[in-house]
């Protein structure tokens, strides 16, 4: 009892010293955040399950609001992301589905007689686009047909002579430009080099072409409308020095969807097309086939290579200033390849009004609707009419 005595007289202070040293150690160790923390497994990662903080009620809720986070929450249920555009290669003068290497080919563009003792004319329905214009004044037209994919054309003619327009709309696809023959013009346009050219009757490149006077099966073709070629006679015979793919990120600027059918358009189910005093053409529409044919010199357009009617599913109509050149004897033609001008375009048996414009003879054409926005061909094959500017067209 003695022993005790001196401890019980001072405890009370004892007492306080001993409370106020346990109040240190815990105030210590919450602020130094060793008491409480999750455990840190061996491998440096975190327990699956981890103790959170508990959801303010609204009876422990501030009075003051803390301003919200900037950055979203994520939600269950997000905005879907756009689906991704279509980027498969297709042919840039179809809008259809095609090998990649073959899209960046340069095109070729071959002049095609359109007389009457030529027809019919050979390898025209494998052309993705094919043209019809004045060839001299008051006379026939002719065609320049052009082919994105040249690998398998068993004939291609008759080929005729280059008229200097002619050679600007070819430069206007960085193609390829075959021809028998040429005007002075022509020549000189294409001696300037802004397009590459073989030409069938003279000069070099003539072996790419021979003479065929039973292409069209049945009869004898005038030796004037027998000049061809083939995909074959090509392939083995052009110079290993031409450029045969575009430059890099070239475009040729036309646009393709899969319904073309102008909305509110006007009835084109019968087109009648005047170029010259002497020659027109009429584009019919097959509703069952939903596409274009082409009538001229009293007969349907056909390939003699298949005896097939030739198939359009687009059809533009150009207008154009289109003068007689003073002082040529051969009453060849200046046709304005270059500016802007009006026209329409027929798909589905609908027309509407567009524009083209063309900046220069490097450029590819461009196509507009009314409002300004690019026009979209339909997918497939399109037939191009360039007229003057006083022959409008007539449909119903």
């Amino acid at each position: 009892m003695k022993f005790f005595k001196p401890l019980l007289k001072n405890w009370p202070i004892k007492l306080s010293v001993t409370l106020a040293l346990v109040l240190i150690v815990c105030v210590t160790l919450f602020l130094t955040g060793t008491w409480g923390t999750e455990p840190e497994a061996e491998n440096g990662s975190y327990p699956d399950t981890i103790t959170s903080t508990p959801t303010p009620t609204p009876e422990n809720t501030p009075d003051v609001i803390a301003e919200p986070d900037p950055t979203p929450d994520i939600v269950d249920d997000p905005t879907p992301t756009p689906e991704p555009i279509d980027i498969e290669p297709h042919n840039p003068l179809t809008g259809i589905p095609m090998d990649e290497e073959l899209t960046r080919k340069r095109p070729f563009a071959v002049v095609i007689s359109n007389e009457v003792a030529a027809m019919p004319a050979s390898g025209v329905s494998q052309a993705d686009i094919l043209y019809e214009y004045p060839g001299y004044s008051g006379g026939d037209t002719r065609m320049l047909a052009i082919f994105q994919d040249f690998t398998d054309i068993r004939r291609v003619g008759a080929i005729r002579s280059a008229r200097h327009n002619v050679v600007q709309i070819a430069g206007s696809y960085d193609a390829i430009f075959l021809h028998g023959g040429w005007s002075t013009l022509a020549k000189e346009e294409l001696q300037g080099g802004s397009v590459t050219y073989f030409n069938g009757v003279e000069g070099p490149g003539t072996d790419l072409f021979f003479r065929d006077r039973d292409r069209v099966p049945g009869r004898r073709v005038e030796n004037l409308h027998a000049l061809v070629t083939s995909s074959e006679r090509v392939a083995s015979r052009l110079p290993q020095s031409t450029r045969t793919v575009h430059n890099d990120n070239y475009d040729q600027g036309l646009r393709f969807t899969d319904d073309a059918t102008p909305e509110g358009g006007g009835t084109a189910n019968e087109v009648f097309i005047r170029f010259t005093a002497r020659k027109s053409s009429e584009l019919t529409f097959d509703e069952e086939g939903k596409f274009y044919y082409l009538h001229q010199h009293s007969r349907d357009f056909i390939d003699a290579n298949n005896d097939s009617i030739v198939e359009f599913d687009n059809a533009l109509i150009l207008k154009t200033s289109i003068s007689v050149i003073s002082g040529n004897r051969d009453f060849l033609l200046e046709i304005v390849t270059v500016g802007a001008g009006e026209g329409y375009f027929l798909h589905g048996g609908k027309y509407i009004e567009i524009n083209w414009s063309r900046a220069d003879k490097s450029s590819p054409y461009v196509y507009t609707n009314k409002d300004g926005s690019i026009l979209e061909l339909g997918r497939g094959r399109t037939y191009i009419a360039v007229t003057p500017l006083n022959m409008t067209p007539s449909f119903s």
